[in-house]
Parts: C-alpha cells; structure tokens; sequence
C-alpha cells in the first residue's frame, strides 16, 4: 500500500473504532476521543443505507468461461471445483479495467461482562480509476452511543487530501505512480485468507454479474495475519467470481471472534461481519477534491522536526499541528518500549494501551493535553509506521 496512505488511514481508523467503545464502556456519551478532534465534538452524520447498483460489466479480458476448470484470465481458475487462495495472482486487479466502484461493511457487535452491549461499525464507500490515477473513499463509523465520525480520502493530481468534519482537510504531495489499487489492497494479496475454497451450486447473480460462489471456512483463515482481526470461526463464508472474466465481486464473512479495537476488552468475544462488494466495472467515475479542500489545502504542514521523541532511525517524517508520522526501522515491540520509556521520563503518563498482531495504541496525558502513538507493522515495505496525534 502506498505508505503514506497506510500511515494515515490505519491510526485514524483504529482511533476511529476504539472510540464507538468507549461509551458503552464507560457509560455516558462521550465524544470522539480529543486524539482526533481536539476542540469540538464531531456532529452526527446520518449514513446513508448502502444499495449496490445493478450494473452489466463490459467484457473484460474476452475469456472463454470456464465451468470445469477453464482458465479465466484473471490468474485463477474460475469456475474449477476449488480456488486456490494462496495464489498471488487470485487477488490482482482485474485486466483491462479502468475504473469501478466499492463498498466495503464490518461491524462488531458483543456484549461486556456487566451485560452492556458494544457495538461497532465502519463503513466505507469507494471509487478507483487507472487513467487519470484517482481514488477516493469516504469512511464512517457509527455506534448506538456515539455520533458518527467519517473521514473522506481523495489521492488526485500528485496530491493526497484527507478531510474530516472537525479535524479540517490537510494535503501532501504523492507520486501518481504510488496510487494504490484497493482492489489488491482490500482484498490483501496474500493475506488473511489462505487455503483451497471448495465451489458450491447453484450459481448466482451478485450486482448484476453472473458469478460462480465459492464457500470460505475457518479453515481458510491465515491465523497469523493481523487483518484477520482476531477472529476464531467463520459461521457463513461465501467468495463471488465473475463467470466473464473470474474477477472477485463480493467477499462476505460472518464469524465469531475477538476485537479489541472496537471492544477495548482482550477476551471479549462477538459478531463479526465483514463484506466488501465491487461494481460498475469500466464504468465513468467521478472523483473530486474533498469539499473544503483546495488545491494549496495543507497549510501548517511541516516536514524534519517533531515535538515528540523519535528514534534515530526515523525517516518520511510529516509534522504539522497535532499529528506526527513518520517510518522506522525498528519492530513494534522496540518501539513500544520507546514510548513508554521516553514519554513518561518527559512528564507524561500513560493510560490505555490497545494491542493487536501487528498494531499497537498507546495514550498518555500531560497538562490537560493527550497524546496518542499508534505504532503499526506494514508488511508491504518491512518497516513499521508510527502516527501520534495530540490534543
């Protein structure tokens, strides 16, 4: 994944998710934590219930379909009695298209052990082209308790704009080549699924596309990939690849399983559910700056100076008011120790910590101010992202 993307969407969607727990934890209704938003509460945003267009895909890559086990043209055998979900070429983004659509749905839903429930969600709406590079998504996240908080990401122009209601909208410059194709990336080439996928009957038609469907268990879980969220059992599974072309269309998983970021409870098991749809392949998208943004949007950024401390390995830091980033190569755990050392011999104290495989969040408090580093393993270069937010 484009890093500089990586090293902004993984710590905001984390604080994200942890604060929908924080409410039902805690009792009352607080605010999304002052780490995102340090003044202003973030207002409700009404999310709009979700309907996948019905579209019909143009021809893609002209195969023959294959029913008994032809080969598709997508580096999988679509239509065979059973997938190989190991291999690398199964998750690339489809030949010869353009341009398409996504939407991607997780939620958790679990209960405390004083009986409160915890509900969590983030929802993500999504649009991708090759030529012009473009590529923007809208998270939310949403919980009985909490009002809702979304963040829009739009990478256009050799420029990356994030926005939110209170936070603002910030820009950074990237290389157009270094767009990130969240058909790959979503789908994680390689990553938490693994294993063979047996085909069942009938086929179906999903957004409109006729589609052969393939059964994913637990046995198809990567146990050792964070992305898999923690989660121990797959109760319903189901893979849709297009007939014409052997494309993914829609990957849905409903399962048990821990979630600390949306629980803050380690042994707190739940409802998973996690379905991530494509469509409008080839289709027209329209992709556009972020209301509020402008083209010089970014002012107050800052780059080679922190007022934090930071390893002597740093590299690709950004600074401006109330966020850090930057890469290092040192692990999760020697940077975690970092932290913990080096902020509280600076003043401050720790609070909570929220760890996952891969992820870890830190929060500390100082003279009525909160800092919150998020450290997180990104497999994708072998470095790990740090991301510290203050307010």
């Amino acid at each position: 994944m484009n890093t500089k993307i990586y090293r902004f969407l993984v710590p905001l969607l984390v604080l994200m998710l942890a604060s929908l727990a924080c409410a039902t934890l805690s009792g009352g209704n607080p605010t999304i934590p002052t780490v995102i938003v340090p003044t202003v509460d973030i207002p409700t945003v009404e999310i709009p219930s979700v309907e996948i267009p019905t579209v019909t895909v143009p021809d893609v890559t002209n195969p023959t379909p294959a029913p008994e086990g032809g080969d598709s043209g997508q580096g999988t055998t679509a239509g065979a009695d059973s997938l190989n979900l190991d291999d690398p070429t199964f998750f690339a983004a489809p030949a010869e298209v353009n341009s398409y659509r996504l939407n991607l749905v997780f939620t958790f839903s679990g209960q405390a052990p004083d009986g409160t429930p915890i509900n969590g969600s983030i929802q993500g709406e999504g649009a991708y082209s090759v030529d012009p590079a473009q590529l923007s998504f809208i998270f939310q996240t949403s919980s009985a308790d909490v009002p809702a908080g979304t963040i829009e990401i739009v990478q256009m122009d050799n420029n990356l704009y994030m926005s939110s209601p209170d936070l603002g909208c910030f820009s950074l410059p990237v290389d157009e080549a270094e767009t990130s194709n969240p058909y790959e990336e979503l789908l994680d080439t390689g990553g938490f699924l693994t294993g063979q996928a047996t085909r069942i009957q009938p086929d179906e038609t999903i957004n409109g596309i006729p589609v052969y469907v393939y059964e994913i268990t637990s046995a198809n879980l990567d146990t050792s990939d964070p992305t898999t969220q923690e989660v121990t059992e797959i109760t319903f599974g189901r893979l849709y690849l297009a007939q014409d072309g052997g494309y993914i269309v829609r990957l849905v998983m409903d399962g048990r399983g821990k979630n600390t970021v949306a629980s803050e409870v380690s042994d707190l098991i739940g409802d998973v559910h996690y379905e991530i749809n494509y469509s409008d392949y080839n289709q027209p998208v329209n992709i556009a700056i972020p209301a509020g943004c402008t083209e010089d949007a970014g002012g107050g950024v800052t780059t080679g100076s922190s007022d934090y401390p930071l390893p002597d390995d740093a590299a690709d830091l950004f600074s401006m008011t109330g966020i850090t980033t930057y890469s290092s190569g040192k692990t999760v755990e020697e940077l975690t120790t970092f932290y913990k050392t080096e902020l509280v011999a600076a003043g401050w104290t720790m609070g909570e910590e929220i760890t996952l495989p891969g992820l870890v969040t830190l929060t500390f408090t100082k003279d009525g101010k909160t800092a919150t580093v998020t450290i997180t393993a990104d497999p994708s270069t072998g470095k790990t992202q740090v991301a510290i937010f203050e307010g």
